[in-house]
């Protein structure tokens, strides 16, 4: 997020505040983006309950089974489809 503050302030903005809501690290540096990706585990660990939030209140229907659902309706009625 090296340019957080030129997006935030000058390109468009955001409609939720973004730095308070990310549900992750906002990272600035090369040398932060290789730490953390040196110990996913523990920046996951750090920021699951950010995660969890973000996903309840902004991707509620995203549950991981879309394209096992369509898969099955095709399957199961291909005159629908």
């Amino acid at each position: 997020t090296y340019d957080l503050e030129h997006y935030r302030d000058t390109v468009r903005g955001f409609c939720l505040d973004f730095e308070t809501r990310a549900p992750g690290p906002l990272l600035v540096t090369t040398d932060e983006v290789a730490q953390a990706l040196r110990d996913t585990g523990a920046s996951a660990a750090r920021h699951a309950d950010a995660y969890e939030s973000f996903r309840r209140d902004y991707c509620d229907l995203d549950d991981g089974g879309a394209a096992a659902r369509v898969a099955d309706r095709l399957l199961a009625d291909p005159e629908r489809a």
